[in-house]
């Protein structure tokens, strides 16, 4: 495993431990658009290119959807849950607690039967990984549905390769743009009264 093929699972991950790490909506989905960023160049570098345009296409469109679903709102903080504390200090030690545990799956060989690279296991398990943290640690409409994002762009990661089939591709994009439609009217059902 060289630096190359690593690099882009440590640019993976830590565009998704963005998603957790930042506080506010338009910071989170602006890390959520390097995500996609960085899904579309590992599937370049791994499968088909049309397969990973078609992926840069609908990411950059449920960006836009999250993107204008939040824009009668300004870049506020995120609610706080409870007791559950949400500072900074404990969202990275979240990160690396959830981190470490998925890197010793790859560690250990469990995946080692799947015909894929290190480097590509360690990025999806990361991801996936990060994305169950930010569902776990949000309350909040958009900060959920990027962490269900999260999840499906790591699962995407994992499954592709194995299956590259444009089928495939075409139904896991209606899935993304499910999600994002799905947290947009929510979040417009959360948002403040419209004067009639």
């Amino acid at each position: 495993m060289n630096a190359v093929d690593v690099l882009p699972s440590v640019a993976g991950a830590l565009a998704a431990a963005l998603t957790v790490l930042l506080d506010g909506r338009r910071p989170i989905l602006i890390a959520l658009a390097g995500l996609y960023l960085f899904l579309v160049l590992q599937l370049a570098m791994n499968v088909a290119l049309p397969i990973a345009l078609a992926k840069g296409v609908v990411g950059a469109a449920v960006v836009a959807i999250l993107l204008r679903a939040t824009s009668h709102e300004s870049s506020r903080t995120l609610p706080s849950i409870g007791a559950i504390p949400t500072g900074l200090g404990f969202r990275v030690a979240a990160t690396l607690l959830v981190l470490i545990p998925a890197s010793g799956l790859v560690g250990l060989g469990v995946l080692a039967a799947l015909p894929l690279s290190p480097a590509i296991l360690f990025g999806s398990l990361w991801v996936m990984s990060l994305g169950a943290l930010q569902m776990g640690l949000s309350t909040d409409t958009v900060t959920t549905t990027v962490g269900h994002l999260v999840v499906l762009c790591g699962f995407e990661l994992l499954y592709v390769p194995l299956e590259p089939s444009l089928l495939l591709t075409v139904l896991l994009s209606a899935v993304h743009l499910g999600l994002a439609l799905l947290g947009s009217y929510l979040i417009s059902l959360s948002g403040p009264a419209k004067p009639t």
